[in-house]
C-alpha cells in the first residue's frame, strides 16, 4: 500500500510540472506526507513520546509485603511506565525486601546498586542528612489531610533539595500518603499509663525513639521485615505501622489490640538514583515522573477505600480496635511538642521549624 501511495505521488508530480512548471519535487511531496502520517500517530497524554529512545531496565525495591496496596502501586508503575514509553522503559519489582531491609536498600540506591526505592520519606530523609525533615514527627501531622498540606508545601519542597544534593536521589513522588499510623500491642493501651515500659518496635531513628520515649515506651529498633517475628516470639510488645499494615503485614495477629493514635501520618516517597535518572532522556524522565504521581493518587484514594474492609477482617480475626479519646491526644502532643522544642533547642532542627508547619497545616 506505501509503495503504491509512492508511485502515484510521482505521477502526480510528473503531471504537476508538465501541466504547471512545477512547484514541488517529488522528494518534498514524499516528506510531506511521512511528516503527517507521524503526527497522527496517538501520543502520550502527557505529551511526551519515548518509544524511540534508548532502552532503559530499572530495578524497584520496596519492603511492603507482595500482596500490600504499596506492592500492587509498584507493579502499577511498571506496567504504566512501559506502556507509556512504549517499551523503552522496563522496571523489575522487587518487593518484601528482597533486595534487603530499607536501610540496606536505600545505600545500595546511594551506591548505584539499586535504581528505584520507595520507602517512608520524613523517616529517611532525616536519617540521610535533613534533620529538619523530623518536623512532622511530633503530632502535628496526624491525618491526610494535614500531610497533604505538610508535603505540597515549599518548606518540604525545600527538604526534598537538600535530600538530592547530599545523597544524589531524585524525589519522582512524594504523595503516595498511608492511613495515620497506629499502635499495635499484645495489651490494650487506653491512656498513656497503659504505654508506660511498653517494649515498641520503631524505626531505627533518633527522632521517633525520642518521640515514644516521651510518651512512655521503651523504643526498640527492629527491621520492619522482622517485626512478626519479633512480636511472636516476644522480643517486642508492639509496633508502630500505618493502620492498613497491621493487616496486611498481619501483626493484630500476634498483637491483637489495636490503638488508632500515633505521633504523624506518613507518606512513602518513589526514589531513584540521580544518575541513573540522568541517563533517561527528558521524554522518559517526564513519564516516569508523571506515573508514579498518577498512581500515589490512584494507592491514596485505593487505600482510604479499602481500609473498612481490612478493618472488618482484623475484627473477625480478634482484634480489637482501640479509640482514643481527646483527653489521650492531647496530652500525648503537649508531651510531643516539648520534644520539639527540645531538638531545636539542641540544634536538630532549624528554630522555629516547628511552629512554621503548625502555620502550614493549620491554613
Amino acid at each position: 500500500m506505501r509503495k503504491w501511495r509512492i508511485y502515484a505521488l510521482i505521477g502526480l508530480a510528473v503531471l504537476g510540472t508538465m501541466a504547471c512548471g512545477g512547484k514541488k519535487n517529488t522528494a518534498d511531496e514524499v516528506k510531506e506526507m511521512n511528516t503527517k502520517e507521524t503526527n497522527t500517530k496517538e501520543q502520550p497524554a502527557d505529551g511526551a513520546d519515548a518509544s524511540r529512545d534508548p532502552q532503559v531496565k530499572l530495578s524497584f525495591g520496596g519492603t511492603a509485603a507482595a500482596d500490600d496496596l504499596i506492592t500492587k502501586g509498584m507493579e502499577r508503575v511498571a506496567e504504566l511506565a512501559k506502556e507509556r514509553s512504549g517499551g523503552s522503559i522496563t522496571i523489575q519489582v522487587f518487593p518484601a525486601s528482597q533486595l534487603g531491609d530499607a536501610v540496606a536498600q536505600l545505600e545500595s540506591m546511594i551506591g548505584g546498586g539499586q535504581d528505584m526505592l520507595i520507602e517512608a520519606q520524613g523517616s529517611y530523609m532525616q536519617q540521610y542528612g535533613v534533620a529538619d525533615a523530623a518536623v512532622n514527627s511530633f503530632g502535628l501531622v496526624a491525618t491526610q489531610e494535614a500531610l497533604a498540606q505538610e508535603i505540597s508545601s515549599d518548606m518540604w519542597k525545600n527538604l526534598e533539595t537538600q535530600f538530592k544534593e547530599i545523597n544524589d536521589i531524585d524525589t519522582l513522588a512524594n504523595n503516595w500518603i498511608r492511613q495515620p499510623t497506629a499502635i499495635a500491642c499484645k495489651k490494650p493501651l487506653y491512656t498513656l499509663e497503659d504505654c508506660s515500659g511498653v517494649k515498641l518496635r520503631v524505626v531505627p531513628s533518633a527522632t521517633t525513639t525520642a518521640v515514644y520515649e516521651a510518651l512512655g515506651f521503651s523504643p526498640t529498633p527492629v527491621a520492619y521485615s522482622e517485626t512478626y517475628l519479633s512480636l511472636s516470639q516476644g522480643v517486642i510488645d508492639g509496633t508502630i505501622a500505618s493502620y492498613d499494615a497491621m493487616y496486611t503485614m498481619k501483626f493484630y495477629e500476634v498483637a491483637p489490640n489495636i490503638t488508632r493514635y500515633g505521633n504523624s501520618c506518613t507518606n512513602v516517597a518513589v526514589w531513584i538514583n540521580g544518575k541513573r535518572y540522568e541517563s533517561m532522556t527528558p521524554a522518559q524522565q517526564q513519564i516516569l515522573k508523571s506515573v508514579c504521581e498518577e498512581v500515589g493518587e490512584w494507592y491514596t484514594k485505593e487505600s482510604n477505600r479499602i481500609m473498612s474492609e481490612y478493618e472488618e477482617k482484623m475484627r473477625e480475626g480478634g482484634a480489637t480496635i482501640i479509640e482514643v479519646d481527646d483527653a489521650f491526644v492531647q496530652e500525648a502532643n503537649e508531651k510531643l511538642s516539648s520534644v520539639a522544642y527540645r531538638f531545636e533547642e539542641e540544634g536538630k532542627m532549624q528554630k522555629g521549624i516547628y511552629d512554621k508547619l503548625a502555620e502550614i497545616v493549620r491554613q
